[in-house]
């Protein structure tokens, strides 16, 4: 059976237009690992949870310092940040803590 330029068989022989199979989204790999990709990490999920709506965001932070960047690239979203790490004493966190960092959960304004 022959369809119109542009459209496809679907799923149990429904016809769709190609485009509404699914979505096409732009992927950012890191030439690197590492503490390097903190800051681009954190902008691109700040700018794709402002596109979607998401209020709330998970971040894991061994020593705290990605947490620390994370209040910095989220300040004035409103987003409400959730810092998760893994069980005291495997790794060293910084010395000192600046006195600027939040000690408790908040959103950040």
């Amino acid at each position: 059976m022959a369809l119109p330029r542009g459209q496809i068989m679907g799923i149990k022989g429904f016809r769709m237009k190609a485009e509404e199979l699914g979505v096409s989204r732009v992927t950012f790999y890191f030439h690197n690992r590492g503490e390097i990709n903190t800051q681009k990490a954190l902008e691109l999920a700040r700018d794709r949870a402002l596109e979607l709506g998401i209020r709330k965001m998970i971040i894991a932070s061994e020593t705290g310092r990605s947490a620390l960047k994370a209040l910095e690239v989220l300040r004035g979203t409103g987003t409400r940040l959730v810092v998760v790490t893994h069980f005291p004493g495997e790794t060293r966190g910084p010395e000192e803590i600046p006195p600027s960092a939040s000690p408790a959960p908040s959103t950040v304004r």
